[in-house]
């Protein structure tokens, strides 16, 4: 009998990293927006990273965060009028991990990737569309983008506002750094 007990004990013990990783092991993103300019103009990013594990033991028991398939879309309103600019427009996803820019691409532990949504140069800013490669002329004002991260089968969505200037430099985040989802997705709990 105590020999039925070890042996349940042991096999229990050996599937103990296989629980935590199916459930520690799910992506974490943390999400911001950013700007960058350079030599081909400004870019306003809606940027977000899949977190690594952090939890002593979770490492210890060697669990890492799963890389999932991600797309982003975004609406783009104008303050005040309401006029919508675009809608259900593709976001045109940089994976730096992976090399590569296109519409869906995974989320790599560690990495960041960044959807592309306003581009301006010499004060002429425009949206682009990922699906198309289309460029959507944007006239300078106060815009509200929604914009909508899914994870496999998690959705994030996020209102956050931007302005465009007549200048480059003036085409900015007003709120720029960290964002939270507005449908109040909370995150995994145990320091992780």
């Amino acid at each position: 009998m105590e020999i039925a007990g070890l042996l349940i004990g042991i096999i229990g013990l050996m599937a103990l990293p296989t629980v935590f990783q199916m459930i520690f092991g799910r992506p974490r993103l943390s999400f911001w927006t950013d700007e960058f300019t350079g030599p081909d103009g400004r870019i306003l990013l809606f940027a977000f990273k899949n977190e690594e594990v952090s939890n002593w033991l979770l490492r210890m028991l060697r669990v890492e965060r799963e890389a999932r398939d991600v797309q982003v879309f975004f609406n783009v309103q104008e303050q005040g009028t309401h006029k919508i600019i675009v809608k259900a427009a593709s976001g045109l996803l940089n994976n730096v991990a992976k090399q590569e820019i296109a519409i869906r691409t995974e989320t790599p532990p560690g990495f960041t990737v960044a959807a592309t949504i306003v581009g301006t140069k010499d004060g002429a800013a425009d949206l682009l569309e990922g699906r198309t490669g289309n460029y959507i002329p944007i006239p300078p004002g106060h815009y509200n983008a929604y914009v909508s991260v899914l994870c496999g089968a998690r959705q994030y969505n996020f209102i956050e506002p931007f302005q465009i200037g007549l200048q480059d430099y003036q085409t900015i985040w007003p709120r720029r750094g960290p964002v939270r989802p507005i449908d109040g997705t909370r995150r995994a709990r145990f320091g992780d």
